[in-house]
């Protein structure tokens, strides 16, 4: 597991998932960005992520943190 916390008004870095992976949102709304594209998240959504898919948090327009899992199903294989 790896806990994501992204600060208001602030944006991650682009990552790219280590693997089959599920993103658990915990607190604050945000965009999530998957492979360049944009999708609004909050609070009880699960998004399933693929190997080596890049993400990114952009919570610029958030007034709270942003706070979610990354949960590792499975390690990618190289």
């Amino acid at each position: 597991m790896i806990d994501l916390l992204v600060g208001a008004r602030k944006a991650s870095e682009e990552l790219a998932a280590p693997g089959r992976a599920m993103l658990d949102v915990e607190a604050g709304e945000a965009t999530l960005i998957v492979d360049g594209k944009s999708q609004q998240v909050r609070p009880g959504a699960v998004i399933a992520l693929d190997s080596d898919q890049r993400i990114a948090v952009d919570n610029t327009g958030g007034e709270r943190p942003f706070v979610a899992r990354l949960i590792v199903l499975s390690p990618a294989r190289h």
